[in-house]
């Protein structure tokens, strides 16, 4: 670079030069003028020539230097395994890295300059398009996923973009967007999903088909998990509760016991933990339901399982045998008791009078019996008919029943003849329980069909001896018997002991 000094000089010598050829060869005075001013010329023009030179140069650096940037800045984005672009403010892409040609399967020549629109797309799509890139410039963020095929090779895609603005390196506004594709991800969730609602459908299914087959069970049957929940009830279970299914199954049952009934749910929480750690529960119950009064015969069995969601249940069926209980009952009480008077029987009697017999002689206790016969009934039967004889029958026994302790024994021996068992009860007791029973029944006539019927019995009574039998005992007493009757009737006979109660000469009791 010559010193300002130098560089006027040299750019005025041309013109000074030409002013001596002018001056030395006479040249005419236009011409001169004409060649010195195209001498002065020269330097001017020489230098705006070096001044475009230089400017030239620096415009070739310039490009060269945003190449070298943009080319710098292209080889960074390559790394970056997503599709990553760059748009000028007319949503033109300026730049691009490998994967987003790969992702449009275009290649650099194809896409740069071009605003990436779909041939043919709709006017509300480009609309969109161009609003967007706008909205972006103006400084909003977009984050949004896509499910679409790919425009080329139809292949289905899930992809987040995302797009943000900032300056390039001259300081322009650009869009830069972003392609995270997450295909494999959605598809897994997608599969995931639809595996979980066929397992759900599925577990439905067999939910239905558990709910339908317990349905059909008469009895009770009910799954339960921790904390006495009901999970699974069917129709007989809900019937007998006199509940909704849907409510037992809430979270809103079982309610808050009672104060009476604490004990009670405790102990059913006791025996459920226990079955839910593997135990098992099988045992019969009889109770009274407080809602209706009703008996109730059951047989609880409770079992250890597993749900569909692995969590411990309590399978238990409550299997009801009230019918079959009380049938048996009824069979007993038949098998016992007398079928018209309800006292027990001639054999079950005999039953109660043995274990008596054995009490009384392990203990050295005293124990007496007592024989009865109405007086003259079959002329009730023959008079006033069989019904009226059953009425009669009916009252003696409940007057018998008014005059005994309760642990004493009646019984129907046999047509108008009957029996009791006193137990802790000697010959004197005896007597005065026998006339007792004979001064209740004479003591007011029976109403028997609108008939007012005085009816009398005949008694005769033995106190066991050690070591006697059942047979001897009431043959004793069924000999006193006959007496009384043999002597007038209406009247008490006991059979002589070996401490006997006070009677008269001819063995019969003073009355």
């Amino acid at each position: 670079m010559l010193p300002k000094q130098a560089e006027i000089t040299l750019l005025a010598l041309p013109a000074a030069l030409t002013v001596g050829l002018a001056l030395s060869f006479a040249w005419p005075t236009p011409t001169a003028l004409f060649l010195t001013a195209l001498a002065g010329l020269l330097p001017p023009l020489w230098r705006l020539h070096r001044e475009q030179a230089a400017l030239a140069a620096l415009a070739t650096q310039a490009q060269t230097q945003k190449k070298e940037t943009w080319d710098f800045i292209r080889r960074i984005i390559n790394v970056i395994p997503y599709p990553v672009y760059v748009k000028d403010a007319r949503s033109c892409y300026v730049l691009f890295n490998t994967a987003f040609e790969l992702d449009k399967a275009k290649s650099y020549e194809q896409l740069i300059g071009r605003d990436g629109l779909a041939p043919g797309s709709s006017e509300e799509a480009i609309r969109l398009h161009y609003l967007e890139d706008g909205e972006v410039l103006a400084g909003r963020t977009i984050y949004k996923e896509e499910h679409r095929n790919h425009a080329v090779t139809g292949q289905e895609l899930y992809r987040v973009i995302t797009k943000g603005t900032c300056s390039d390196p001259t300081g322009e506004p650009v869009i830069v967007g972003v392609r995270f594709y997450v295909t494999e991800q959605r598809i897994a969730q997608r599969s995931a999903q639809e595996a979980l609602e066929r397992e759900t459908a599925l577990r439905e299914q067999v939910q239905q088909f558990v709910q339908r087959l317990i349905d059909v069970i008469p009895d009770p049957v009910y799954i339960k998990k921790t904390g006495g929940r009901y999970v699974m009830v069917n129709d007989a279970f809900a019937e007998y509760r006199h509940l909704d299914k849907s409510y037992i199954v809430s979270s809103a049952y079982p309610p808050p016991p009672a104060p009476v009934d604490v004990l009670t749910r405790q102990a059913s929480i006791e025996e459920d933990n226990s079955v839910l750690v593997g135990g098992e529960i099988l045992k019969e119950e009889h109770v009274i339901r407080k809602a209706t009064g009703e008996e109730v015969f059951r047989i609880v069995c409770k079992r250890h399982s597993i749900y569909f969601d692995n969590e411990p249940v309590i399978i238990g069926i409550d299997h009801h045998i009230t019918r079959w209980r009380v049938a048996e009952r009824e069979l007993q009480r038949l098998a016992q008791q007398d079928a018209l008077t309800g006292i027990a029987n001639r054999r079950h009697f005999r039953e109660e009078a043995d274990r008596a017999i054995d009490r009384a002689e392990r203990y050295g206790e005293p124990l007496s019996l007592v024989m009865l016969d109405l007086d003259h009934f079959k002329h009730v039967n023959d008079s006033y008919g069989h019904q009226a004889g059953d009425q009669v029958l009916l009252e003696t026994v409940s007057r018998i029943n008014s005059c005994l302790r309760k642990s004493d024994i009646a019984g129907r021996w046999g047509g108008e003849e009957f029996v009791v068992l006193l137990p802790h009860t000697d010959a004197a007791e005896a007597l005065f329980a026998a006339e007792r029973l004979r001064t209740a029944l004479a003591a007011s006539p029976i109403l028997a069909d609108a008939n007012a019927l005085t009816i009398t019995l005949s008694a005769g009574f033995a106190q066991r001896l050690a070591g006697e039998t059942l047979d001897s005992f009431i043959a004793r007493a069924d000999t006193a018997l006959y007496q009384a009757k043999n002597s007038g009737r209406n009247r008490v006979v006991g059979f002589p002991t070996d401490n006997p109660a006070p009677i008269n000469a001819n063995n019969e009791v003073s009355i």
